[in-house]
C-alpha cells in the first residue's frame, strides 16, 4: 500500500517530505513529538552541535513549514543534513496498520509521524508541525 517514498538524506527530513507533497499537491501535519530521534541528537543540537547543511536545509524549507510552537533545536533536527536516514513513506491511512505490522515483524523500527492533507490555498505545500 505504499504510494510514495524517499530516504530521508542530505535535505532532512523537511527537505524530502517537502519534495514529495511538490510532486503529488499535498499539504502536511507532523506530530513533532512521534518522530524518533537519535539518542544524544537533542542534547548536540541544543549545544549548537550541528553540520552546515543543516542551516541551508532549514533556510530552503523554511518558506512552506509552519513552525508553530517548536523550538529551535527540534527545528535543526527536522532540517538535518543526514547522509543515511531512516525512510520516509506515504501510506493510505486504512494500510497504515498493516505496514506498520510488517515492519515490527521484519524488526524494522517505525513511527506514525503525521498525516497527508489536500493542498494549502497558497498553492504551495505546507508543511505544519504541531
Amino acid at each position: 500500500g505504499v504510494r510514495a517514498a524517499t530516504d530521508v538524506t542530505g535535505f532532512g527530513l523537511l527537505g524530502h517530505l517537502a519534495e514529495m507533497l511538490l510532486a503529488s499537491g499535498l499539504s502536511a501535519d507532523l506530530e513533532t513529538s512521534s518522530i524518533p530521534l537519535l539518542p544524544g541528537a537533542q542534547r548536540l543540537a541544543e549545544s549548537g552541535s550541528i553540520p552546515g547543511g543543516t542551516r541551508r536545509n532549514l533556510a530552503a524549507t523554511e518558506a512552506l513549514v509552519d513552525f508553530g510552537a517548536t523550538e529551535d533545536p527540534m527545528q535543526i533536527l527536522l532540517a538535518d543534513a543526514q547522509t543515511s536516514g531512516g525512510l520516509l513513506l506515504a501510506v493510505p491511512e486504512g494500510r497504515v496498520e498493516d505496514l506498520l505490522a510488517d515492519l515490527t515483524e521484519n524488526g524494522a523500527p517505525s513511527a506514525v509521524i503525521g498525516t497527508a492533507l489536500p493542498e494549502g490555498t497558497s498553492g504551495a505545500p505546507r508543511i505544519r508541525l504541531r
